[in-house]
């Protein structure tokens, strides 16, 4: 779960909120903090990370979840 966006940072140009929930990242998995850990410790500065990003959007009575990707560059 994305606790916190820091403005004006790759997170918040890609418009990630808090609330999100990160689902995988570069098509891996993340279920947890240490596999994002992992999967992240081998990027450089300046590399890039494929981020798969699950958003619940309640309507009403109704809830669904939504999922999509978005690329953000390793600061």
């Amino acid at each position: 779960m994305i606790a916190e966006v820091e403005p004006n940072g790759p997170a918040a140009r890609a418009e990630l909120k808090a609330g999100y929930l990160l689902a995988g990242i570069d098509g891996q998995p993340t279920p947890n903090l240490l596999s994002a850990a992992s999967v992240l410790t081998g990027k450089k500065k300046g590399d890039r990370a494929e981020l798969t990003i699950t958003v619940r959007q309640q309507r009403g009575a109704f809830a669904s979840l939504n999922q999509g990707n978005v690329s953000v560059r390793i600061r």
